[in-house]
């Protein structure tokens, strides 16, 4: 429950104490830095979701995104890429830069909301492979590896997308974990070099590119724990397996969540009408509520129109 909550009350203890973004991402650092790898694995199964009561667009919400890729520049720091940072542009360029001494690899860390209208988001909004290609391009000291996606498991495509035929371009080297796996990575002490070689191999491990009635998505996830977990496979099965119960836990988390702020606004409502005595007061009060209600959504439109240039 403590981790669960650990990214939402940073972000709260951040907005009370009118901490600045770089603020908020170092105080959030060094609680990173003093979990040990077991309790920081188990952080990161619970990673990419936003809470859904956050307003959306909100400074909650950008805030919240933020520690997320705090999670995979320091996760990417335990397994020896010593040199991550998170850029401090705000926008144009990536989430987090991974490297060390040689090495580049520019990443994007995707964090959605279960309560969205759509589990799996539209694919195109998910990989643009000439952000990636954009990002890489300054680093012109260092080996440029490729692009990493970083993605929640419940929002995966139930089938295979256009995104995973894209992870299967030998033209973009574009890899995509599941937080999962960066815990797996971790907790089984996988040597960064096997990161660095799976970009190396991509030619020759996708000639050519899977179309989509060819199931990318299946022989993608395949050749990458072939690949990444070949000496823990055994363990690496059993241990994603076990992440079906924490996907479980998670669900039932933001349900709790959502059930808890259901029962505070119907208790709310109920203490609100019972103070009224005056039953004129009352009708005068429901009249406007519902005024308020129906029109809400029409004076929005009013105002944007009074705003067109």
């Amino acid at each position: 429950m403590e981790l669960f909550n650990l990214l939402e009350s940073f972000v709260a203890e951040s907005k009370n104490n009118k901490f600045s973004t770089i603020e908020a991402v170092k105080h959030l650092s060094k609680e990173l830095k003093s979990l040990n790898n077991d309790k920081f694995c188990r952080l990161l199964e619970l990673s990419g979701y936003l809470p859904d009561l956050y307003p959306h667009d909100s400074s909650e919400e950008t805030l919240y995104s933020k520690f997320v890729e705090l999670l995979v520049c320091e996760w990417a720091q335990r397994i020896g890429f010593d040199e991550s940072f998170l850029p401090t542009t705000k926008s144009g360029t990536e989430d987090i830069a991974i490297m060390d001494k040689d090495y580049v690899i520019v990443a994007d860390a995707k964090s959605f909301r279960l309560s969205r209208s759509q589990a799996a988001p539209n694919p195109k909004d998910v990989i643009k492979v000439d952000d990636y290609k954009n990002w890489i391009k300054k680093y012109d000291d260092k080996v440029k590896l490729g692009g990493l996606t970083t993605f929640p498991q419940l929002h995966e495509w139930k089938k295979s997308s256009k995104v995973h035929m894209d992870l299967t371009n030998k033209h973009n080297k574009i890899v995509w974990f599941y937080y999962g796996h960066l815990s797996a990575i971790l907790k089984f002490k996988i040597d960064k070099s096997k990161i660095i070689n799976f970009y190396k191999s991509y030619d020759e491990m996708f000639p050519q590119q899977i179309a989509t009635k060819d199931n990318p998505k299946n022989q993608y996830l395949v050749k990458l724990q072939n690949y990444i977990f070949d000496d823990h496979l055994s363990e690496y099965e059993e241990y994603m397996n076990s992440l079906h119960k924490v996907n479980a836990y998670i669900k039932a988390m933001a349900l709790e969540k959502i059930d808890k702020k259901i029962n505070e606004v119907e208790k709310n409502v109920y203490e609100s009408i019972s103070s009224f005595e005056d039953i004129d007061k009352l009708k005068k009060y429901i009249i406007d509520k519902q005024k308020d209600d129906s029109t809400k959504e029409f004076y929005r439109l009013k105002e944007n129109v009074e705003k067109f240039r």
